[in-house]
């Protein structure tokens, strides 16, 4: 199951990647993004960086990572 889930989060995370524009177009621009990571393209660079983040979060929950950096998190 473990790996079902991180699939289906890689093959997010590379949609949207890849498919900047078309998400740009269903969600619009983010201010924040625009004004913190750039004037034209700050919200291309977010989804990006989203979509990068998912597919290091599916690759350290399907490796079992995921729970130990949580557990050093919080248990602490």
């Amino acid at each position: 199951m473990r790996y079902l889930v991180g699939v289906i989060l890689i093959v997010t995370g590379v949609v949207a990647i890849i498919f900047t524009k078309q998400l740009m177009t269903w969600f619009g621009r983010i201010q924040w993004a625009e004004d913190k990571l750039g004037a034209e393209g700050g919200t291309q660079l977010f989804y990006k960086l989203l979509g990068m983040g998912l597919i290091l979060l599916a690759f350290m929950f399907m490796s079992g990572r995921l729970f130990t950096i949580v557990d050093w998190i919080f248990v602490r």
